[in-house]
């Protein structure tokens, strides 16, 4: 027998004789010393145990009660009940065995087992939480004790292992997870010797020379990388070809373990999938290019034949013809056009598709795109009966930037749709301002009418390619079903939108959004409309929308505006103005409300007109302008309908007497007038042209042009005889076509440039060469340029577009850079053209050709005022370019310009502006004459010196 003593924390001993524990260690472990126990029933204070460890320690006597408990007990289990005995207290906490313990067997509480056999006990056991009631494992450890106070007992100690046990259970998942991965995954250190691998990376480890060394399965990979990676904790990426298989490894730094993971996916399906889309995508590209070509040669093979309708149309119907065949004439021009709208249709969609249409971005002015817009439009309209209205808001910037032509495309679209689908009522174009910035601004167009309406199931039929809503429409009203779906996506590229809203039988509105930049107005447009406020106009119109329009440009204007829906109506509120002292300065009547009657339907308003002075202005559609304009005494002005605000206000200025419209500001009007209708008279004559064409139908149709403008050209029907007469003469400009047999154009132009070289001829004074070609897609005009063409023409070519790219191209021998922007006076003529001209054609013929000029002008101008006198504009026409050519000839700038002048205003039938300038031009060409003279007699007295001598 011995003696077990515990010493306890104040010094005292406890212990009892006579029973032998000493095998069993039965003390309380010395780490569970640190904080006295709680006492229970009475039990003094020297029976204590430490609470100072994290397991929940308690003492329990033989007859089970339980003497003392630490507070690590108290937080796990809660209070112990007043003497509770521990098979209570164990049953109470629910304590039972889900499976065998890993510190041994049973399913009791082991307290009875150790107090029976003496000897320590552990079981792992699961009990419920007091405070949660959820479920938690316990390792209870009972070890036999002996108190002084109430001799042997148990000590048990209990350890909650659920963080432990999920841990583990978390682990061996991951472990399966990571063991039936079929991606290799991978632990290296930073020298690259591997750690862990799972399967997957044990078998492609296996085919490699070092399977311990990341090394050997990623050869690329090098030490420093690894190192790196795990300092820095990033990711690299690597592809590698193991087993016929293709893997994607990425390697991650884990500074904290100072070890990388690599995991690994096999990626041979996406590579082979790859492969088979790049194969497909050549395909693609074959395909495209094909149709590409094929595109290009239709284009080129219509074109080619186009060019020859619509020139030889043109020409038709500026000749003399009768009313029948001139109608003939315009119904072959308008099929011509209307097929040419088509292929270039096609040609933009088959870029759109191939993603090569691009859009320009030029500063241009946005009420003039629309006028134009709804100028070409209106007599399709106005022929149905239709009003065309177009309501700019006043916050729209007037000046934008931007492509005008895509713009002027996705108008003439929308318009003419409405214009095609609507019978009866109006089409109304609406801009307004949605938004500004700094770097431009947003625009809202919207194009409503009220025709026949889309159904709401239709609608998304419409930007389908080559479909309308319904396929009857098509035989009806024609069409291919692409101009929707091209301006739709012109929109997209002007970052905008375009929306449908329509109801069946009432009609539709199609808007889009638009973003351009825009510029600042010039000060001369900022005050154009000075002197118009207080001004009182009256609008006699029965159609409210066009009555509306009007308005608000007037009242832009600072105009004061009263409407009348009938003439009647307007006669009694002219009256009553006038009565009552604030009388009315203009009216203007829709010439509608004429009826059959004509101006004689004004009575009253004619009358009150020649009594007051009241200004009378009629609005006229297309159909009605010629014949209301053969009556213009019988009015003050005439507009014609759609109203654009440029002509409303030369008319406002010219009606109202404003002050600030200068002979100056006419004479720039007039020939911007003249520059935008093409005055085919502006060439040098002596421009010398080369026009390379094999096609003879292009070439009577350009040799016309030409001969219009003023010049005469050569021609040549391949890029071989083009060479051999450039060799031969000094062009100023070469019109080459592209295809051609025996040498085309681009092996011309090429062949041109090379030779330029070798005689070291500069940039700035090589041959302008110009390619005029049937071909017109996406990247023609960069092949002719990258030739080495100056510049490029698709065909067919109007006669503007050739004057203007020969006014760009060749600007020093252009007669239109001959006339200064300010009119020039007589003394600028000095002798030079004269001596140019004696140069040419010799001192003798000179003078006969000078001599020939007095004599005739002045009978020229006699029947130029008489043309004027009697309104003929046909002969006002022939005689001024008569006049402006031998002036130009004999050195008459200043007659040049008036004469230029006179023809404008002659197209424009402005008779009373052209009667200001007759004495002007008499004036002009007396100083002229002078000047003639002078010459003259300083060349004869030359002679009769040189004779002497």
């Amino acid at each position: 027998m011995s003696t077990v003593v515990e010493k306890m924390p104040d010094g005292r001993q406890v212990g009892r004789p006579g029973q032998d524990w000493s095998k069993n260690s039965g003390c309380l472990a010395p780490e569970a010393r640190s904080e006295m126990v709680q006492p229970l029933n009475g039990l003094g204070g020297d029976m204590c145990v430490s609470t100072g460890m994290g397991d929940a320690v308690m003492v329990v006597a033989r007859d089970e009660r339980i003497l003392w408990w630490n507070r690590s007990h108290s937080q796990m289990f809660g209070p112990v009940k007043e003497n509770e005995r521990i098979s209570d207290w164990a049953k109470r906490h629910e304590f039972c065995c889900r499976g065998e313990g890993e510190g041994g067997e049973g399913s009791e509480f082991p307290y009875l087992s150790c107090r029976d056999n003496g000897e320590r006990v552990v079981r792992d056991l699961t009990c419920r939480s007091w405070r949660t009631h959820d479920l938690r494992w316990l390792r209870v450890v009972c070890s036999p004790v002996f108190t002084a106070e109430h001799g042997p007992a148990v000590s048990v100690v209990l350890r909650d292992l659920t963080d432990l046990r999920n841990l583990k259970s978390l682990v061996s998942r991951l472990q399966a997870v990571e063991a039936s991965n079929p991606s290799p995954a991978l632990q290296i250190t930073g020298e690259g010797t591997i750690r862990q691998a799972n399967a997957a990376a044990q078998d492609l480890l296996a085919n490699t020379t070092d399977p311990q060394s990341i090394l050997s399965l990623l050869p690329e990979l090098l030490p420093g990388e690894i190192r790196a990676c795990i300092e820095q904790g990033d990711e690299v990426s690597f592809e590698v070809e193991c087993g016929g298989r293709d893997y994607e490894f990425c390697l991650k730094g884990m500074p904290h373990l100072q070890r990388a993971s690599v995991y690994g996916y096999e990626i041979t399906a996406f590579r082979v999938a790859e492969r088979r889309l790049r194969a497909e995508k050549s395909k693609a590209e074959v395909a495209t290019r094909m149709k590409s070509e094929f595109l290009a040669n239709m284009s080129h093979e219509i074109r080619t034949p186009m060019n020859g309708i619509l020139g030889m149309a043109s020409f038709l119907m500026d000749s003399d013809l009768d009313s029948q065949q001139k109608e003939f004439a315009e119904t072959i021009h308008s099929s011509g056009e209307s097929l040419l709208a088509i292929i270039n249709d096609i040609l933009d969609f088959s870029k759109l598709e191939a993603e090569r249409l691009h859009l320009e971005n030029v500063d241009f002015e946005l009420s003039r795109v629309v006028g134009d817009t709804m100028d070409l439009l209106a007599r399709q309209g106005q022929s149905k009966g239709l009003e065309i209205l177009a309501d700019i808001d006043s916050n729209v910037p007037k000046r934008l930037v931007g492509d005008p032509v895509r713009l002027r495309q996705i108008l003439n679209n929308l318009l003419g749709n409405a214009i095609k689908f609507t019978e009866s009522g109006d089409v109304e174009l609406r801009i307004v301002c949605r938004g500004t910035a700094s770097s431009g601004v947003e625009l809202e167009f919207c194009v409503s009418d009220s025709g026949i309406g889309i159904s709401t199931d239709k609608i998304e039929k419409l930007f389908r390619p080559f479909s309308q809503a319904e396929s009857s429409t098509t035989r009806k009203y024609g069409g291919t079903g692409l101009g929707l779906v091209i301006s739709k996506n012109l929109v997209e590229l002007m970052d905008g939108s375009m929306k449908v809203e329509s109801t069946l039988g009432v009609g539709s509105q199609f808007s889009f959004t638009a973003r351009f930049g825009c510029t600042p107005l010039s000060k001369e447009n900022k005050e154009k409309a000075v002197g118009f406020v207080g001004k009182r106009i009256l609008i006699v119109d029965d159609h409210e929308g066009s009555a509306r329009v009007l308005c608000k440009l007037l009242t832009h204007f600072g105009i004061e505006c009263t409407r009348a829906a009938a003439l009647s109506d307007a006669h009694s509120v002219l009256s009553a103005a006038t009565l009552e002292g604030e009388p009315f300065h203009a009216v203007f009547v829709d010439g509608r409300l004429l009826g059959t009657d004509g101006l004689d339907s004004l009575g009253g308003i004619s009358e009150l007109a020649r009594d007051s002075g009241l200004q009378v202005v009629i609005l006229a559609g297309v159909d009605q302008f010629r014949s209301i304009k053969t009556q213009e005494n019988a009015f003050s002005g005439l507009l014609s309908k759609p109203v654009r605000e440029s002509k409303l206000l030369d008319c406002l200025e010219h009606l109202l007497g404003k002050e600030q419209v200068e002979a100056a500001k006419r004479v720039d009007g007039a020939l911007e007038h003249s520059r935008s209708d093409g005055d085919r008279s502006r060439l040098d004559p002596s421009l010398k042209v080369l026009l390379v064409e094999d096609n003879q139908v292009n070439v009577k149709v350009t040799m016309e042009q030409l001969r219009r403008l003023g010049v005469a050209a050569d021609c040549a029907f391949n890029g071989a005889d083009a060479l051999k007469m450039i060799e031969k003469r000094a062009y100023d400009v070469v019109l080459m076509d592209c295809q051609m047999p025996v040498l085309d154009g681009f092996r011309a132009t090429s062949e041109i440039r090379m030779r330029e070289r070798e005689k070291r001829v500069e940039a700035k004074d090589q041959l302008p060469i110009i390619a005029m070609t049937a071909n017109a897609m996406d990247g023609d005009r960069e092949r002719c340029l990258a030739s080495g063409m100056t510049d490029y023409l698709s065909k067919p070519v109007a006669s503007d577009r050739l004057l203007k790219m020969l006014e760009r191209v060749c600007p020093a021998r252009t007669a239109s850079n001959g006339i200064e922007a300010d009119k020039p006076g007589v003394s600028s003529n000095d002798f030079g053209a004269f001596e140019q001209l004696e140069s040419e054609v010799g001192s003798e013929l000179a003078l006969e050709i000078l001599d020939s000029f007095v004599a005739d002008s002045h009978v020229a101008l006699e029947e130029l005022r008489g043309a004027v006198a009697n309104h003929d504009a046909k002969s006002v026409l022939k005689l001024a370019h008569s006049l402006k050519g031998t002036s130009a000839t004999c050195g008459g700038r200043s007659l040049v310009y008036t004469c230029l002048q006179v023809e404008s205003l002659a197209k424009e039938g402005e008779f009373s502006e052209i009667e200001g300038l007759i004495d002007e031009l008499s004036d002009e060409l007396e100083a002229t004459l002078a000047l003639v003279d002078e010459y003259r007699e300083r060349v004869r007295k030359e002679s009769l010196t040189s004779q002497v001598a």
